[in-house]
């Protein structure tokens, strides 16, 4: 608890010290920069950051072998990693085009409600039409 409260206060501190070199507006904007990323920019991070670097592995592979140093290699691959943590670290804004649309706790229960019943509506439906086609194959 002691090393929460320390840290906390540490925190305080150093948010007064931005606060008084860069202005408090300023601080506060860099506080509340949105930060999630939704489904579709998760998978789009996820190819970016993959292509990104298969292009320059192959491209490092490709210089490495021609002018026959490795060293070249190993700087094209890893400048490749470097350009891919910038593509797939931040939360960019165009990883957010497609927000999640949460339900209410009201509108959950009445989905809840709606999905009971047409459960039993179509277990009732299902009852109904085998005991309908149990009397016709015994008429026939």
């Amino acid at each position: 608890q002691f090393f929460f409260f320390q840290f906390f206060v540490e925190g305080m501190k150093a948010f007064d010290v931005m606060c008084s070199v860069f202005g408090k507006k300023t601080v506060e904007k860099i506080t509340n920069i949105d930060l999630h990323v939704d489904f579709e920019g998760q998978k789009l991070v996820d190819e970016l950051v993959r292509h990104v670097i298969e292009a320059f592995a192959v491209i490092g592979l490709l210089v490495g072998f021609y002018l026959e140093n490795f060293g070249i290699s190993v700087k094209i691959c890893l400048l490749g990693i470097v350009i891919a943590s910038i593509i797939g670290i931040p939360p960019w804004w165009f990883y957010r085009r497609n927000p999640l649309k949460w339900l209410s706790v009201e509108e959950r229960r009445k989905e809840e409600k709606k999905a009971k019943k047409e459960k039993k509506r179509q277990a009732r439906k299902q009852r109904h039409k085998s005991s309908t086609s149990g009397e016709k194959s015994e008429k026939k």
